[in-house]
């Protein structure tokens, strides 16, 4: 999967738990999209199926996300390389 398709998931992602309509990769989660822990944890479920994978127990940590690319990082180390 390309880094352009990666992004545009994640910012679909971000959109179903933000109200905030242009989001940023340099974007907070929390500051600026406003996700409370809850929403980070949905984040993570929805992440693993959207991308059809199975997160590390090292990488289930919402707080280890800071910013909308720390997202989109995690899914290059999983899918990156992948074909679609």
């Amino acid at each position: 999967m390309n880094v352009k398709k990666i992004k545009a998931e994640v910012r679909k992602l971000l959109h179903g738990l933000t109200e905030k309509k242009k989001i940023g990769m340099g974007d907070s989660l929390r500051e600026e999209l406003l996700l409370d822990s809850m929403s980070l944890v949905t984040l993570l479920i929805q992440f693993e199926d959207t991308f059809s994978v199975t997160l590390d127990v090292d990488d289930l940590n919402p707080f280890m996300l800071e910013t909308v690319s720390d997202v989109v990082a995690l899914a290059e180390k999983y899918v990156g390389d992948r074909d679609e």
